[in-house]
C-alpha cells in the first residue's frame, strides 16, 4: 500500500483509479470486466497460423516467376559442371575413353542439353549482373555509382572475356 501511495502521489486526481483496481476489476459484475463474447469463446490453437497458398502463387507477380526460373537455371549449370567433371575423368582414363565421351556428346540429346545449359547460363549471368548493384552498391566520395554503370561494366568485361576465349580457341 505504501508503494501504491508513492506511485500515485505524482498523478493528478483525475488520473488515479479512484479506489478501483486499474487492472480492470469491476465490483458490480463480480470480478473482471467481460470482454467480447465471441473473442472469449474461441480457443487458441497450439499450432501457428499457416496461410493457405494456391499452386498458382508463382504466377501472381512476374518477379516471382523470374526468381523461380533463375533458381531453376542452377540445375542446368550444376548438370553441365558434372558433365565437365565426367569429361575430365574420361580424359584421365586414356584416349579411348575420351573418344567414347566425345561420341556421346554428339548425340541429339546432348546437343539439346548444351543449348538449354547455354540459355540458362546466359539468363543466370544477366540476372546476376543486374542484381550486383543492388547487393553491393559502390560509393565514390559522397555519391553512389549509378546502377547502370556497374551493370554495364560487368557486361563489358563479360563480352571482352568471351571474345578473348573465342579468339584463343581459334574461332577467329
Amino acid at each position: 500500500m505504501l508503494l501504491r501511495r508513492r506511485l500515485l502521489r505524482g498523478l493528478s486526481r483525475a488520473r488515479r483509479s479512484r479506489g478501483r483496481d486499474p487492472a480492470g476489476e469491476d465490483p458490480e459484475h463480480g470480478g473482471l470486466v467481460q470482454g467480447a463474447p465471441d473473442a472469449m469463446a474461441e480457443e487458441m490453437s497450439p499450432r501457428p497460423y499457416l496461410r493457405p497458398i494456391t499452386s498458382e502463387w508463382i504466377f501472381r507477380h512476374p518477379r516471382y516467376l523470374r526468381y523461380l526460373v533463375r533458381e531453376f537455371s542452377c540445375l542446368f549449370i550444376g548438370g553441365y559442371t558434372l558433365l565437365l567433371v565426367a569429361g575430365l575423368k574420361s580424359l584421365s582414363e586414356g584416349r579411348g575413353a575420351y573418344e567414347a565421351f566425345l561420341e556421346c556428346l554428339r548425340s541429339p540429346a546432348s546437343i539439346a542439353f548444351h543449348v538449354l545449359a547455354l540459355a540458362f547460363a546466359t539468363y543466370h549471368s544477366i540476372t546476376w549482373f543486374n542484381l550486383t548493384p543492388k547487393a553491393l552498391p559502390l560509393q565514390l566520395g559522397e555519391e553512389f555509382v549509378p546502377d547502370v554503370a556497374i551493370s554495364g561494366a560487368h557486361f563489358a568485361v563479360w563480352g571482352v572475356l568471351s571474345l578473348a576465349l573465342l579468339y584463343f580457341a581459334g574461332a577467329f
